[in-house]
């Protein structure tokens, strides 16, 4: 059994400063073959997902392993953060987050790192509501962060900078 998944996500909560653990998260195949049922997880204690509940039918590995058949073809995936349960309705504007993104089946791995602030503010929610921030990976993303420090480490200055001024 692989140690992780072709997909995998991170999360962190930069209201706590700390990584967003037990966070319900979907993952669903929407092209070509989709959508497909929904892969389901919950965060880890570092904010991760590293292997997907399967739903009946086909694994990732599987998916992955059909589309080598359709030389040049993207994969179209949709993951699901569910915010509302993790911050509570009362804390956050936005009852999910959910993010689509291509992939194509020769590469062997992919990770979504998402940046999340649920705000509790009237004058900020006024104006903007819950400040999200998605870290848009490049086409190609070898690596996966491999223990709870990592995550601090592979933030750009900007998103550096927001899980400070929110750690406490």
């Amino acid at each position: 059994m692989a140690e992780r998944d072709m997909i995998t996500c991170h999360c962190l909560d930069t209201t706590a400063g700390r990584p967003a653990a037990n966070m319900r998260v979907s993952l669903t195949l929407l092209q070509p073959f989709g959508p497909s049922a929904s892969f389901t997880a919950v965060t880890n204690t570092d904010g991760r997902v590293t292997r997907w509940n399967r739903p009946e039918g086909p694994s990732i590995a599987e998916l992955f392993e059909n589309m080598k058949e359709h030389e040049g073809a993207a994969m179209t995936w949709a993951l699901k953060f569910d915010t509302g349960n993790y911050f509570g309705t009362d804390k956050t504007f936005w009852p999910e987050v959910e993010v689509k993104f291509f992939v194509k089946p020769t590469e062997a791995h992919y990770h979504v790192p998402l940046l999340l602030r649920g705000e509790d503010s009237a004058t900020q929610k006024d104006v903007t509501g819950d400040l999200i921030l998605l870290r848009f990976p490049k086409a190609k993303h070898p690596h996966s962060f491999n223990n709870s420090a990592d995550h601090l480490d592979n933030l750009n200055e900007e998103e550096s900078d927001i899980f400070s001024r929110h750690q406490g």
